[in-house]
């Protein structure tokens, strides 16, 4: 094992180096969003972020959400998706539930063709099976 560590840190010009393991660059190095909250309660974060006290923290969440009257969710999917391993045929698939073009919900334009009260989302992906791309709208009241 000690052999495998010298081997690593082997520098061509200067022979062997010696690395401090201690300094936050070298300890913290393969450091992700996935393993500082591994093991994080969210309730518990909740309560010491708010001082909260009780244990619905139900309430908390839902403040936070911008649109609590919604109009409308939109989503559609668009791609290259078989069920086997090659993907001749782009498909699409839309649903909808709600409404979107209500004129007492539209508010003022801004620049461009974007309304105040729709928010729109996107996530692409790429799978054996194909390459895909989820669309999202939702429309507040």
């Amino acid at each position: 094992m000690e052999d495998l560590e010298k081997i690593k840190n082997l520098d061509l010009n200067k022979g062997f180096i010696n690395v401090d393991y201690d300094t936050i660059e070298n300890r913290d190095r393969n450091i992700n969003i996935n393993t500082l909250v591994k093991d994080v309660n969210l309730n518990e974060i909740i309560k010491n972020l708010y001082n909260t006290k009780n244990h619905n923290n139900i309430k908390i969440i839902f403040n936070s959400i911008e649109f609590k009257n919604l109009g409308g969710i939109k989503l559609e999917l668009k791609g290259r998706l078989t069920k086997r391993y090659r993907a001749d045929r782009s498909l699409s698939k839309i649903s909808v539930k709600g409404t979107f073009k209500n004129p007492k919900n539209l508010s003022m334009l801004y620049r461009g063709n974007f309304y105040s009260n729709l928010e729109y989302s996107i996530d692409i992906s790429k799978r054996r099976i194909g390459a895909f791309a989820i669309k999202g709208w939702i429309n507040g009241k």
